[in-house]
């Protein structure tokens, strides 16, 4: 729905009667929907349901279907139109852009009150650095398009006068949102109705008094659009609570490159680990949490007698309160927290090979002597250098380095309750992941 939840309040609250200000200004719903509920036929009563499934350990057959005529109603509207370009609000400010069919039925019942009920099916699509949908605040770390299916409904007291076809196809309508009116760390977004949006309740009816309003919006979304387990789902619902809700929070992991292979006839020269405390890492504003990490070094020598090195790593980032976040939009952390880390740097080296260190098996623990305070916050820029005790692990066996061909993608991935459901923030650090589509981690 277009209509702002204020963040860090309840939806319910916000919502002024979800169909005054939902359906009075029909502002749209981007529902990014994969398995989503059943959506109406122009021509029939929704009796919307959600498959079977999970969603944050809660069951999305809390989802009421849409309500039904009573015997006796007379169908006065069974009409269908295109909506493109509307704006979503979450419980964040407004996360996508909205391109939907919408289907409006209305009956008017024996007692003289008309119910109408209005389903939607199309695509929503959010940016990278736009909040995420949910309660959680989560950063989009990507653009991604999500299906979207559901329904808003009630009861009006009203008059029956319409100025549009009541049977049929209606046309389409850009109701003119943009990408600008959606909210990041840094903007709140345009905060009202996109500037051509229609009150298709208005339209049909005059003199509303509307009661019994329902509502269910279930968005899924998979980065390769598939209905494949694994989805992540954001429901908005009018039964199910905010905490219950799940998110939806892209990420740029699909662009991300695995490294390099060594080509055939290539020799294993170095394949050894060595555990690492205390290390510092950078992002785009500054070192930004301690690393503590598994470190995992292999090198080959090919046949051209260059030498392949790859360093994979495993383990934990650690950020505090007042440090900069890593990604690219100069956001604040504002809490302890500890986020896994994964990833690579690879490249070719001509070089001698001179070791200094076993070449297999374990090396031991380096603590590289990382401070919190080497940290960078608004008043303190950090060390601006390497720890006191870095390795220069190429060096270690390398001597006479020229690098060429590098490449990296390390992954950072947080959850509060360090768990690996669906709504982990991300941030990616990646040689061919630009900054604006990298994610964050903003605690």
């Amino acid at each position: 729905m277009t209509e702002y939840r204020n963040r860090g309040v309840a939806k319910k609250s916000t919502r002024t009667s979800l169909l005054t200000v939902a359906l009075a200004v029909f502002v749209g719903i981007a529902v990014i929907a994969t398995t989503a509920i059943a959506s109406s036929q122009a021509t029939g009563v929704s009796s919307a349901s959600v498959p079977a499934g999970h969603l944050s350990g809660d069951d999305p057959s809390a989802v009421q279907p849409p309500p039904h005529p009573v015997p006796g109603s007379k169908p006065m509207v069974r009409a269908h139109a295109s909506v493109v370009n509307d704006v979503d609000s979450g419980y964040n400010g407004y996360w996508a852009i909205d391109n939907y069919t919408l289907h409006i039925q209305i009956w008017q019942e024996p007692n003289g009150t008309f119910l109408f009920v209005f389903t939607y099916q199309g695509t929503s699509t959010t940016y990278p650095g736009v909040y995420s949908p949910g309660a959680q605040d989560a950063v989009e770390g990507a653009h991604g398009v999500a299906r979207m299916e559901g329904y808003i409904a009630g009861w009006a007291s009203a008059t029956f006068t319409p100025t549009h076809l009541t049977k049929g196809q209606l046309g389409t309508y850009d109701y003119g949102g943009q990408v600008s009116d959606l909210t990041t760390v840094n903007h709140y977004g345009n905060g009202g109705a996109p500037p051509n949006a229609v009150d298709w309740l208005g339209v049909y009816l005059s003199g509303n008094t509307v009661s019994g309003e329902s509502y269910a919006l279930v968005y899924t979304y998979h980065a390769d659009d598939s209905q494949a387990p694994g989805a992540q789902v954001w429901i908005d619902a009018n039964n199910v609570p905010s905490a219950s809700s799940g998110d939806i929070v892209t990420s740029a992991l699909g662009a991300v490159q695995p490294p390099p292979h060594p080509v055939p006839g290539s020799k294993p020269v170095v394949q050894a680990h060595a555990s690492v405390v205390n290390d510092v890492d950078s992002g785009y504003n500054g070192y930004w949490a301690i690393d503590n990490y598994t470190l995992h070094i292999q090198i080959w020598q090919e046949p051209n007698g260059t030498f392949l090195f790859v360093f994979t790593y495993q383990g934990t980032s650690t950020t505090y309160p007042g440090v900069y976040s890593p990604g690219a939009q100069d956001a604040v952390e504002g809490a302890h927290g500890v986020a896994r880390m994964e990833g690579y740097i690879a490249g070719w080296a001509s070089a001698t090979f001179t070791p200094t260190h076993l070449t297999k098996g374990q090396l031991g623990t380096y603590d590289y002597g990382g401070q919190v305070s080497d940290l960078t916050t608004v008043n303190h820029y950090g060390n601006g250098g390497a720890p006191p005790n870095a390795v220069d692990w190429l060096g270690v066996y390398l001597s006479g380095n020229t690098v060429s061909g590098e490449s990296y993608a390390l992954v950072y991935t947080y959850h509060a309750d360090d768990s690996q459901a669906p709504g982990a923030q991300v941030w990616i650090d990646a040689n061919n992941v630009p900054s604006a589509e990298s994610g964050d981690i903003v605690l």
